[in-house]
């Protein structure tokens, strides 16, 4: 009798961690390894650009990344927030588009979960906040969420959420979408 309690109680702590993971929460360590990768890539890319000069250090490598860095964060315009298409690895999507100075329209979509469009957003300069609420299209469930930069990319995270999939805190990393 206990051995069956216990396997059932780790089976179910076995599928809370998997719902959890399947929902798209970042954790620090999956950012550390996304960072990682990026890092190994930029330096594979500088590399081929010098074809084959092999006085190129690391530590100049690392000083191109730096500055390739500032230079992305120094392009985006603190006055309003970027527009656009952008995506997950997971199949979600994120489009924003500008309504004026301070407001915008967003469609979002977190993959075979929900899907919102004509999502009213404010954007708090001072903050640097795109914040949003909208309603699934098929369910009719609220969601709201803050949108902030990070590099070329989006963090999405949720402050409403009534999916149990999903819930208020789940974190979302979204990449601009390729034209």
């Amino acid at each position: 009798m206990r051995k069956n309690k216990k396997i059932v109680i780790l089976t179910g702590i076995f599928l809370m961690t998997l719902s959890i993971v399947a929902c798209g929460q970042v954790k620090e360590d999956e950012f550390t390894i996304n960072q990682q990768e990026s890092d190994i890539q930029t330096v594979e890319s500088t590399d081929s650009e010098i074809k084959g000069d092999d006085t190129v250090t690391t530590e100049e490598s690392s000083a191109n990344q730096q500055e390739n860095s500032t230079q992305t964060v120094e392009s985006i315009n603190p006055d309003t927030f970027p527009v656009g298409e952008y995506h997950d690895d997971m199949g979600s999507q994120l489009i924003i588009s500008k309504v004026d100075d301070k407001n915008y329209t967003i469609e979002y979509g977190i993959y075979k979960l929900m899907y919102t469009e004509n999502a009213v957003g404010s954007y708090d300069v001072n903050t640097g906040i795109l914040s949003f609420s909208g309603t699934d299209i098929s369910t009719e469930s609220t969601l709201s969420a803050d949108v902030t930069i990070q590099g070329n990319n989006l963090i999405v995270t949720l402050t409403n959420s009534e999916f149990p999939d999903c819930p208020t805190g789940t974190v979302f990393e979204f990449e601009p979408s390729q034209p």
